[in-house]
């Protein structure tokens, strides 16, 4: 076990180091900048020294009545104000390189997540919470990005200063380098406890995240019934506990990360107090000056902070190690591949055959020993099997949870069949490119769902190349024309985020309008008139019968007076078809498509 862990976290950074490489020539560049900085680092001390010693030299010359070396000290300050402007001009480039390397990996991560996701299967997200998926493609990107960016600007200067910095001190006094050498062990051992200990807590905190953000938006997008039901404080509660474990996670994350530099620290000071002590020592036995012991301090001093800092990157990487296996662990989930050989691809409402034959698209669809679940051990659909030509209106009936929306999801290939087939004008849906294959079908959900764009481009969505005249008309069949003129812009007008500036009948009518434009050959309505008053669904079935004209159309209903002149109704139960007929055969065989007919009457809705 332990083996196969150390393998993931080997091809985690791995695949850092892919991404990064992408960026090689302007990390390569940014690294070379970073010399200056460290020259800087490493030889102004020593210089800061010479001064010091310079000046000490003169001031004993002056009492026994010699001069100050001014031509000197002047030398020494402009070299000086030379290298540090230069490591300024040097800083901004570097800092304008790693911006870029951070834009463009960030670019790069979150262009991935995103088409990574009309990859995945509806599977997936019937496992995860949107919030969860939101998390990973802005959270844990910006804090991956940030922190690789942020560890390789400090990490290279870092290093090429604390190399720099020990030779120098060695120069100076390789006993002094020796003494202050010795409790860097020491701060490694309670650097590496402490990293190790806080790694946990790092995972858990991206998680915590993820489930916070998935929170937030169920709660935001459902707050009109958290207010109906007044659920306002339930909700707060649960925030609340979510961010108590959350502020806990990154309380004990960042509290053992805290210590790190402290610790580092510490040793340093105490070090340094030997140090004066010693190097009092050697200056007063004339081993070296009291400028070299001016440098030697400055330089012990500057070695913490680049050792500092590379302990401190530690931390770091865990946080990027955390937010990097969640990106991948997305980015590597199971999709829905097209299949390589016998693909029948589709081109202006034509089937393209691998032999380059053209033939047109009829709509004729059959399902074949039909076997599906949403998991292993219960199946929703079984041997499921039916034929339906082109042109016919079938109509889907049954029970809550009988099955019926799987079956259209299914004939869309949202999700793979345990066993079986679907057909369509005698082709496997697996033959079909999934973007070919949803272009046959028109779809109109029960929960109707519209972008944050005027109502004209969430017509037009249906087809994006749609003339402004074409999008009106659409609205005129789906009964949308009149409610659109009413409002004060028209067709201009904004659908908000949440969708709730006009009512839920209406955004339903628009949704119909989306599917009337497509023209599609197949059309599937999953309850599409549920939401709508009777007035107003006898409005939309007159369109829908003009539009179901010469289409093969699935239709899912409650309301079976709105089916009965369906050229077929199936029945669904316990995942099989119970019986089918049109409606008159139907009630005159008075099985269960009769009771459930009978019972909406009796109980006095007219439906």
């Amino acid at each position: 076990m332990k083996k196969i862990k150390q393998m993931k976290n080997n091809s985690t950074w791995k695949r850092i180091f892919l991404y990064s490489s992408k960026y090689k020539f302007q990390f390569i560049l940014s690294a070379l900048l970073a010399l200056p900085e460290a020259v800087v680092n490493i030889i102004g001390p020593k210089l800061s020294g010479q001064l010091m010693d310079i000046l000490s030299e003169g001031v004993c010359s002056a009492i026994s009545g010699g001069g100050m070396d001014f031509n000197r000290i002047l030398q020494l300050l402009v070299f000086l104000f030379v290298i540090y402007s230069l490591f300024l001009v040097c800083s901004c480039i570097s800092g304008y390189l790693v911006s870029n390397i951070s834009i463009g990996l960030t670019y790069e991560l979150r262009r991935e997540v995103s088409e990574k996701i009309y990859r995945l299967s509806l599977k997936y997200f019937s496992k995860e919470s949107y919030g969860e998926v939101t998390s990973r493609i802005t959270n844990d990107v910006d804090a991956l990005v940030s922190s690789l960016t942020q560890i390789f600007s400090k990490l290279i200067s870092s290093i090429l200063v604390l190399f720099g910095i020990v030779y120098m001190m060695f120069s100076i006094s390789w006993q002094m380098t020796i003494v202050s050498f010795l409790g860097t062990p020491i701060g490694f051992i309670f650097v590496f406890i402490l990293i190790n200990s806080a790694k946990k807590y790092f995972r858990d905190y991206r998680i915590q995240l993820g489930k916070m953000n998935g929170y937030i938006e169920e709660v935001y997008e459902g707050h009109s019934v958290v207010k109906a039901f007044s659920g306002e404080r339930t909700a707060i509660q649960k925030f609340n506990k979510l961010n108590s474990k959350m502020y806990h996670i990154e309380w004990k994350a960042g509290f053992l990360s805290s210590f790190v530099s402290p610790i580092m620290e510490l040793v340093s000071s105490l070090t340094y107090i030997v140090l004066c002590v010693m190097g009092g020592y050697l200056a007063m036995t004339g081993i070296i000056s009291i400028g070299d012991i001016f440098a030697f301090l400055a330089y012990s001093n500057q070695f913490a902070k680049p050792l500092s800092a590379v302990t401190g990157i530690t931390g770091t990487l865990q946080e990027i190690f955390s937010a990097a296996q969640r990106i991948f662990e997305f980015l590597d989930e199971e999709e829905v591949i097209d299949r390589k050989e016998d693909i029948v691809n589709i081109l202006d409402g034509k089937y393209i055959i691998t032999t380059g034959r053209e033939i047109e698209i009829k709509g004729d669809v059959e399902f074949k020993n039909l076997r599906f679940g949403y998991d292993d051990e219960k199946l929703v659909v079984k041997d499921f099997s039916l034929k339906v030509k082109s042109g016919e209106n079938i109509a889907i009936v049954g029970y809550t949870g009988a099955g019926k929306t799987t079956i259209t999801k299914l004939l869309m290939g949202f999700y793979p069949l345990k066993a079986g087939q679907i057909l369509i004008d005698g082709y496997d849906i697996t033959s079909f490119k999934r973007k070919d294959l949803y272009s046959l079908f028109g779809t109109v959900f029960q929960e109707p769902w519209l972008f944050n764009e005027t109502i004209m481009e969430n017509i037009r969505y249906g087809k994006m190349n749609s003339t402004d005249e074409e999008v009106k008309e659409a609205a005129k069949l789906a009964c949308a024309d009149s409610f659109i003129n009413s409002l004060p812009d028209g067709y201009e007008t904004i659908i908000n985020e949440s969708s709730d500036n006009i009512s839920h009948g209406e955004k339903q009518l628009l949704t119909i309008a989306r599917a009337i434009i497509a023209k599609h050959k197949i059309l599937i309505l999953d309850e599409a008139t549920a939401s709508v008053d009777t007035r107003t669904e006898a409005r939309i079935q007159k369109g829908l019968k003009n539009l179901m004209k010469g289409m093969t159309s699935f239709v899912i209903a409650h309301r079976l007076s709105t089916i009965r002149y369906a050229d077929m109704i199936v029945v669904i139960d316990n995942g099989g078809i119970a019986e089918q007929g049109t409606h008159e055969e139907l009630m005159m065989k008075k099985g269960l498509y009769y009771k459930m007919y009978t019972f909406q009457f009796k109980n006095g809705v007219i439906e």
